[in-house]
Parts: structure tokens; sequence; C-alpha cells
């Protein structure tokens, strides 16, 4: 079974819990970001490895760039954008 952290603005010590909780029932887990949060997903994933699940390794990195709808707003800074894109990380750590 896997599974899933989505990485955002909390503190680190945050999805260190919530990785915890995800190990006692998972044997993986994948540490999701985008954007800004991807060294976060990064410093998770290797604190967590180094000090705490000590038996887990790096299995699987995805790297990329996800394209979305881009929803005009009033006084659009954009005028004319069609998509946003944004970077993203998905980190597989298993047992």
């Amino acid at each position: 079974m896997e599974g899933e952290i989505y990485i955002g603005n909390k503190e680190i010590a945050v999805y260190l819990g919530a990785l915890r909780i995800q190990s006692d029932s998972n044997d993986s887990v994948v540490i999701k970001a985008r954007g800004k949060a991807i060294s976060k997903a990064v410093d998770v994933s290797q604190i967590a490895i180094n000090n705490e699940l000590k038996e887990w390794r790096v299995s699987d990195i995805k790297i990329g760039t996800e394209e979305k709808p881009y929803h005009p707003v009033e006084n659009d800074p954009f005028p004319g954008k069609k998509v946003h894109k944004a970077s993203f990380i998905e980190i597989t750590i298993s047992k």
C-alpha cells in the first residue's frame, strides 16, 4: 500500500509527523509538492530518512511541469494567458 503527503506552507515538523503516521501503515509514501514547496519536500524526505526512518530509502523521484487552465480575474496582469505552468516533484520513499 502507498500513502501520499502533499507539501504546502506548514512547518516541516508537521509533514514529518504526517510521514511518521503514513509509514506505520504503508510500505511506501509519496511526498508531493509544486512550485516553491519543492525544496521543502526534499528537506522532509531527507530529514525523515536520515533521522527517523533510517531503514527507508528514496525509491523513485519524478519531476516535471504541470499545465493547468489559467482562469483570468478582474484586472488580470496577464491578459491572453491560457495555461498556468508549475513545476512539481514526487519523491517516493519505501522500506
